[in-house]
């Protein structure tokens, strides 16, 4: 019995189509399929060419505050990318969309680029850690 990976993430956002339109057009993400009860409404996105999955989240009982990594939870949410290359290419990306964002940043594990969505959730994209053998 082993874990092999993450199977999707699920943010909560204060405005879900403000969201999906946003992690679409900056993130590259597709609809998959939406889903809706009386408490909360879902949108289920896919990265094409990966098995990544991403929900995003509107309760109608939420509050409309922003994201902070100071509270209990989630601190951000990083995604992998293969080469520095891709990494250049994120930062040129960003900037096309008006995203801020950190820039290449030197970690001791690899480079991050760190960047947020709407909501003010901490993302980042990086290169596969180096990792003692």
């Amino acid at each position: 019995m082993s874990i092999t990976g993450f199977r999707h993430l699920g943010l909560t956002v204060t405005n879900l189509e403000r969201s999906v339109a946003w992690y679409t057009t900056v993130l590259g993400f597709r609809e998959l399929f939406r889903e809706s009860s009386p408490t909360r409404s879902a949108v289920i996105l896919y990265l094409p060419h990966t098995e990544l999955l991403l929900g995003l989240v509107r309760f109608s009982a939420a509050s409309a505050e922003r994201f902070s990594p100071r509270r209990t939870g989630l601190d951000h949410v990083c995604f992998a990318v293969a080469t520095r290359e891709d990494l250049e290419a994120w930062v040129a990306r960003l900037d096309e969309h008006g995203v801020e964002h950190s820039g290449l940043v030197e970690m001791a594990t690899s480079p991050i680029v760190n960047f947020k969505d709407p909501d003010g959730i901490a993302l980042a994209v990086a290169l596969p850690p180096r990792l003692p053998e």
